[in-house]
């Protein structure tokens, strides 16, 4: 596949009807070798061509204790325990979104005043 970096032996594994796989990675005896396995994402990538993407062993270790070292900085920035993030987010997006409505009807609200004034003076 265009992009790809496979070595010069690719593996296929064919489940006839089902799917056919390319596998150019580490090859293993059990799977317990690998260890920790972390899915980083998976997507469509062509028609019926899927791709995951993902870190196993150490690299998976350290992928997951980056992303509690953040979750743990952004609940004490919120003040909220990690289960609670996902609303007490949504809830600082919607008070900031409310914000911005209210500056922008502010600052509309000042220049008509001040468009007034003008026409006032000219008038007066």
């Amino acid at each position: 596949m265009a992009g790809e970096q496979y070595g010069d032996e690719v593996r296929v594994i064919d489940i006839p009807g089902i799917s056919m796989e390319l596998c150019g990675g580490t090859h293993v005896t059990r799977t317990g070798q690998i260890g920790v396995f972390k899915i980083l994402s998976e997507g469509g990538i062509a028609s019926g061509v899927r791709r995951v993407e993902a870190v196993a062993g150490p690299a998976a270790v350290d992928h997951m204790n980056t992303l509690d070292r953040v979750v743990r900085a952004i609940g004490q920035q919120l003040k909220a325990k990690n289960e609670e993030l996902p609303a007490r987010v949504t809830g600082v997006f919607f008070a900031y979104a409310g914000w911005v409505i209210e500056i922008q009807q502010s600052c509309c609200l000042h220049h008509t005043s001040q468009r007034l004034i003008q026409k006032f003076r000219h008038f007066g």
